[in-house]
């Protein structure tokens, strides 16, 4: 086929000379007639000749743009193939979790998490609508940060109150008696503010993070706030991120592991003479 229409146009070609020609003789002699009509049977060579070429200039700008179309519509299929194994693997995972007693590692649930964000951002989702889709997340994050902070600090400060009961013993009288009561009652109100907004929706850390001075001495002051600052630190990195940030996933992993256990052994860590040594 290709040689046949390749003849055609070398025959129309041709033929358009020839009644170019005939069509200059023609005129040249006057024959006004003759000249026309071979100027019409030229113009009809020059399209005839022409004709396959257009068709072929037409039919390689109709490849190229199928073939473009073909390229966008893979790579959706592509991009919609990795979503479908990321909420697959994301499934998969809640349902082994569902009816156990422990959960995944921060580690493993963020490396979720990053496939998730990615394929959100190769569907052109912008960085601020990831953070606002992941706020819910986040903020569960931060009160997980919060109950570290609080369940490590609630070991010092139980302590406190345990020595304090232990010198209305050694010490019996009212000024004993009433340290005792003050440091009830201090852990009673620190307590009390720790838990006063415990919404996710609204969730601020630095309202999770107060230190009971009431209770503290000045060493133990710095100390705590130390710790906060890190617990602090590791929050702000995390809504940065939109999930875990490497020191709150450490820090999660670690408690949950043993929560009371880990909680009573970094308070000691962190407080160290605050705590008898036989403890």
């Amino acid at each position: 086929m290709e040689h046949i229409s390749v003849g055609l146009s070398l025959l129309c070609s041709l033929g358009a000379a020839i009644s170019l020609m005939l069509a200059i003789y023609y005129f040249a002699k006057n024959s006004h007639k003759q000249g026309t009509a071979f100027s019409l049977l030229m113009f009809l060579c020059v399209v005839l000749a022409y004709v396959p070429k257009l068709d072929s200039i037409k039919g390689g700008f109709l490849d190229a743009k199928f073939n473009r179309t073909l390229n966008q519509a893979n790579d959706i299929i592509a991009r919609l193939s990795k979503m479908a194994v990321t909420n697959a693997r994301v499934s998969y995972t809640s349902l082994a979790w569902g009816n156990r007693l422990g959960t995944p590692y921060a580690k493993d649930k963020q490396a979720i998490l990053d496939e998730v964000d990615q394929q959100l951002a190769d569907l052109n989702v912008s960085a601020t609508e990831r953070r606002a889709l992941s706020r819910t997340f986040v903020n569960l994050i931060g009160v997980d940060l919060s109950s570290i902070y609080s369940a490590t600090i609630g070991q010092v400060v139980q302590e406190k109150i345990r020595q304090a009961g232990e010198r209305t013993t050694k010490h019996p009288g009212p000024e004993a008696q009433a340290a005792y009561e003050k440091a009830i009652a201090a852990s009673e109100a620190w307590q009390k503010d720790l838990n006063k907004n415990n919404l996710v929706e609204t969730f601020n850390m630095s309202e999770h993070l107060l230190i009971p001075t009431a209770l503290l001495d000045e060493r133990e002051q710095v100390l705590t706030q130390k710790f906060a600052n890190a617990i602090m630190t590791a929050f702000a990195e995390s809504e940065k991120t939109g999930g875990y940030s490497s020191a709150a996933a450490t820090l999660v992993d670690d408690y949950n592991s043993n929560f009371d256990v880990v909680a009573a052994r970094r308070a000691r860590e962190i407080f160290g003479s605050t705590f008898p040594q036989d403890k």
